[in-house]
């Protein structure tokens, strides 16, 4: 279990919640993380709009810069291919970017809105969480409308999730 400590940090626990690894000072504001199958930790930096992969022993392989450098990453999620889809905000940045494996940008959708397939964009929030299933389908905690929005793995709208009558959604801050 991986947690990233909204500092410039992240932590692994072991399966009993015993800590087994802490990077107290990896970076400067660590906003999310994500694993794949090999054990790799993909961990997101908002200031300065980058991501960091780094090994099962938490080694630094690489680095690269996602939301043009400028737009800040506030989610990770990991398909079963190893694509790494990256939730953006930050000022009038809110939107979805999925990259490669190798670290490539692949595409980039869901600009800021509250229509069908667009991301909220409020004063201090924006997509705030994201998950893939089994599938590669892809699900974004829209904060700002109160919704989850699914998406196909190439980023086409396929519906958004509300809630019902009994049980809306208000505000929902993470999806898994």
């Amino acid at each position: 279990l991986y947690v990233t400590d909204g500092k410039g940090g992240f932590c692994r626990y072991n399966a009993n919640g015993g800590g087994s690894g802490a990077w107290s000072n990896a970076l400067t504001n660590t906003t999310g993380i994500a694993v794949d199958s090999l054990g790799d930790i993909y961990v997101a930096n908002f200031d300065d709009a980058t991501v960091h992969e780094f090994d099962s022993s938490g080694q630094p392989l690489r680095s690269w810069s996602v939301g043009g450098g400028t737009d800040g990453p506030s989610a990770l999620a990991i398909d079963a291919q190893g694509n790494l889809y990256v939730a953006m905000r930050r000022f009038h940045g809110y939107y979805l970017e999925k990259y490669s494996a190798d670290g490539k940008l692949i595409k980039r959708w869901a600009s800021g809105g509250n229509g069908d397939g667009e991301v909220g964009a409020g004063f201090r929030t924006g997509p705030e969480s994201i998950a893939v299933d089994p599938a590669g389908d892809l699900y974004v905690a829209d904060t700002v409308n109160n919704r989850l929005i699914k998406f196909d793995p190439n980023g086409t709208f396929l519906f958004n999730i509300t809630g019902n009558s009994d049980r809306a959604l208000s505000e929902p801050t993470t999806v898994a």
